[in-house]
Parts: C-alpha cells; sequence; structure tokens
C-alpha cells in the first residue's frame, strides 16, 4: 500500500522513467536466464534428439523424454586427470573454503594494522596496496610456473594456502575504511583491563567489521568455486568442478555427450546457486560498522 502510494505521488515523466527502468531491468534478467533454460532443457535430452535439434536450429525444442539418466551418467563418466566427478566436488569444497577464508582472515588484518598502527611503513604499504589495483600484470604464467616448481609447492594444496594470503586488493580497502572508522576508546579500554593487542583485535574490533567479512566471505566463495584456470595450470592434480568441467568438455561433445556435460554442469552450479539463494539478503545489506554511543 505504502508502495503504490509513493509511485501516485511521482509525476507523469518519473512513472514513464520507472517504467523504462523497469523493461529493462526484466529484459537484462530474461537475458541471464536464458543460458540457464537452455542447459536444464538440454541436460534433459537423449543425445540424438539434442543432435537434431541442433542441427535444424531448434535448441529449446522440449525433451520427447526426460532422460535423467544423464544425471546418473554424470557422476560415472565425469573424469579429468584421474580424478572422478565426486573428487572433483570435494576438492571444489576445500579449496573454496581454504582459499575464502585464509585470503579474508589476513586481509582483515593487514588492513587492521595499516589503520590503525600509523607509520611511514604503513603509508608505504597502503600507497602500495592502490598503486597495485591501477597496473595490469599479463604474461607472468611462465614465470609464475617456474618460481612454483623451483621452491616445491606447485601441485600441492600448499600453493592454495599461499596463494589466497595476499592482503590486497578492493577487499583490503573496504576493510581498512571499516577499521579506520572505529574510534580508538574501545581499544584503550581494553588496555586499561590489561588486555594486549591480539585481545583487541579478535575481540573488539573484529566483531564490528563480522557483517562485511561474511558479505565478502560469500562473494569471494562464489567467484573461487568457478576458478578454473590457475587450478589447470598450477594444481592438475588437485581438479575442481570448474577445472574438470573445462577439461571434459571437448571429449564428451566429441563422443556425442553433450547432454551429459549439460547435466554435469547443472551439478556444479547448484551448491552456489543454493548458497546464493540462502545469502543474497545478506549480500545486499549495507556493509556498515558501528559506533560509539554517547
Amino acid at each position: 500500500m505504502k508502495k503504490t502510494k509513493k509511485l501516485e505521488s511521482r509525476s507523469y515523466s518519473e512513472r514513464i522513467l520507472f517504467l523504462i527502468v523497469f523493461i529493462v531491468f526484466v529484459i537484462y534478467s530474461i537475458s541471464l536466464l536464458y543460458p540457464v533454460f537452455w542447459l536444464i532443457v538440454n541436460s534433459l535430452k537423449h543425445w540424438v534428439d539434442y543432435s537434431l535439434d541442433m542441427s535444424i536450429g531448434n535448441p529449446f525444442a522440449m525433451p520427447k523424454s526426460l532422460q535423467w539418466s544423464n544425471y546418473k551418467d554424470a557422476f560415472q563418466s565425469i573424469n579429468a586427470n584421474g580424478v572422478n566427478f565426486v573428487g572433483m566436488l570435494w576438492n571444489s569444497v576445500w579449496i573454496t573454503f581454504a582459499s575464502t577464508m585464509l585470503g579474508l582472515l589476513v586481509t582483515a588484518l593487514f588492513a587492521y594494522c595499516l589503520s590503525k598502527f600509523p607509520c611511514k611503513a604503513s603509508t608505504i604499504l597502503y600507497a602500495f596496496v592502490i598503486f597495485e589495483m591501477t597496473i595490469h600484470v599479463g604474461g607472468s604464467a611462465g614465470a609464475t610456473m617456474k618460481f612454483y616448481v623451483d621452491t616445491g609447492i606447485y601441485d600441492t594444496p600448499l600453493l592454495i594456502v599461499l596463494q589466497s594470503m595476499g592482503g590486497r586488493g578492493m577487499h583490503c580497502l573496504m576493510f581498512y575504511g571499516a577499521f579506520k572508522n572505529l574510534p580508538n576508546d574501545y581499544a584503550e579500554a581494553v588496555y586499561m583491563d590489561g588486555g594486549g593487542e591480539f585481545t583487541v583485535y579478535w575481540k573488539i574490533m573484529f566483531p564490528f567489521v563480522r557483517p562485511i567479512f561474511i558479505s565478502l566471505f560469500i562473494i569471494n566463495a562464489m567467484t573461487c568455486w568457478n576458478e578454473y584456470l590457475s587450478i589447470v595450470l598450477f594444481m592438475p592434480s588437485w581438479l575442481n568442478l570448474a577445472a574438470g568441467m573445462y577439461l571434459v568438455r571437448s571429449p564428451l561433445i566429441r563422443e556425442g555427450k553433450s547432454p551429459v556435460y549439460f547435466a554435469a554442469t547443472v551439478f556444479s552450479i547448484l551448491p552456489m546457486f543454493m548458497v546464493y539463494v540462502s545469502f543474497n539478503d545478506m549480500i545486499m545489506k549495507n556493509m556498515t560498522v558501528g559506533g560509539l554511543k554517547g
């Protein structure tokens, strides 16, 4: 009722603009749902029906019979570098969790030190974080590969740990701004009670930025889940679902098993879809921190 009154209170030109924006976003939403619908429809087709529909230019033809066996075959036939579908799923889970959790914990701690301990070193490091975001580094895959091989961390879980502990980028700036806005009165109260720096950070300061941490964790987890290039290059024995789908795509299509590949792709995106549906309200919330009451 309130929304209706608010819309009626707008001028005629504002209503027209609102309608145009609404139509644009509807079209944009349909464009995002288009490939998902196509994926699900074709994952339920027999490979013969799929080939015929594609040959006559009718990719959205409904399946003549629902081939749920494609999803069973996805579990049994997906295999790359000796890693089966279940192994890829497990690798996706632990790589996503470890990389995201370690990355954000290190970034938050680094940002806290930059914001609460001003000195020449922190100023230089903050400037480096800004500068690094303005330049593009390309063509370093060869040097990176040699470094990982020479140090013995190539194709090991330790590589994920070290890669995620950079503490840089936009996330660092978000944590930096949050910690910078927190008054030092909290820390002084802890010092008076005999607490140390770790107590101040972990029990006093960090809880204020926890909403930011949780939101960034969910967003980063979805990004990390879909990462495949670095896994293929540097961790070929620990393939996740995204890397596995990338490697088996061409062989399955050549064998006429495109619907099986689509079924496996549905499985690969389902976990992150469920995460987004469960936590989208939390992601959309404003990431703010509290303050002192006078």
